[in-house]
């Protein structure tokens, strides 16, 4: 099956370039205006909604630049002569009790809502591409949503 490149990379983009060996392009940089109509066929399953645990790490830049600013020359010295080392996580860590109750307060774990995956089992129908649309829409960034006639 051959399809327009252009088309291709719109797909993609609302596929949110899953599943990318289906939409493979190579198209320069640029705007091109694209028009095709498509149908979907298959399912729809939304999964349970959930939470998801992890650390409140908002800051932490701002955190490291203190730590940075009160670190004693002996422990700045250490950390230019281990950085590549520290930078993948390998280092040793002295105290972890210590480092868990620090940690714990000064990043605690915070829930977060999660809705529930999605997914799609079925077919993508291209009914039409125009291979020479001849304008772009007045609404050149974002997305607009409009119904069609059934």
């Amino acid at each position: 099956m051959s399809i327009d490149p252009i088309a291709l990379a719109a797909l993609a983009k609302f596929n949110q370039n899953k599943n990318a060996s289906h939409f493979p392009t190579d198209i320069k940089p640029g705007t091109y205006p694209v028009d095709l109509k498509i149908s979907l066929l298959g399912s729809v399953k939304k999964g349970m909604p959930g939470v998801t645990r992890r650390r409140n790490d908002s800051g932490s830049k701002h955190i490291a630049r203190f730590l940075l600013d009160h670190a004693t020359p002996s422990t700045i010295q250490y950390l230019l002569d281990n950085l590549t080392e520290i930078r993948k996580g390998n280092f040793t860590v002295f105290d972890f009790q210590r480092l868990e109750k620090t940690m714990n307060l000064v990043m605690p774990y915070r829930e977060i809502p999660r809705q529930g995956s999605t997914r799609f089992d079925g077919e993508l129908i291209l009914e039409d591409v125009d291979l020479t649309p001849e304008a772009i829409p007045e609404t050149t960034t974002g997305l607009r949503v409009i119904a069609g006639a059934k």
